[in-house]
């Protein structure tokens, strides 16, 4: 087969998302279900508002949805150079 011939793969885009739990007990149930995925994880700990974590999605999960926070903007900051505007 040529070159020009093969099909290119087409990778999923790289999404950002942060999300807010009512307790880091059912966050850290959340994280371990996806333990085998390629996601990375940044818990961010316990605030007013819950538990924040930040993921940098691979293979995004729809269970993930409920929890999910709309950001205007960048927030305060990107997650591994991703910015959240793009995701």
């Amino acid at each position: 087969m040529k070159k020009s011939q093969k099909k290119k793969s087409k990778k999923k885009p790289i999404k950002v998302g942060k999300y807010v739990f009512p307790s880091q007990l059912i966050a850290n149930e959340f994280i371990n279900k996806q333990s085998k995925s390629n996601n990375l994880f940044a818990r961010l700990g316990l605030r007013e508002s819950g538990f924040l974590v930040d993921v940098l999605w691979h293979d995004e999960c729809e269970d993930w949805k409920e929890y999910e926070v709309n950001v205007n903007g960048e927030g305060c900051h990107q997650f591994k150079g991703f910015k959240y505007a793009n995701s």
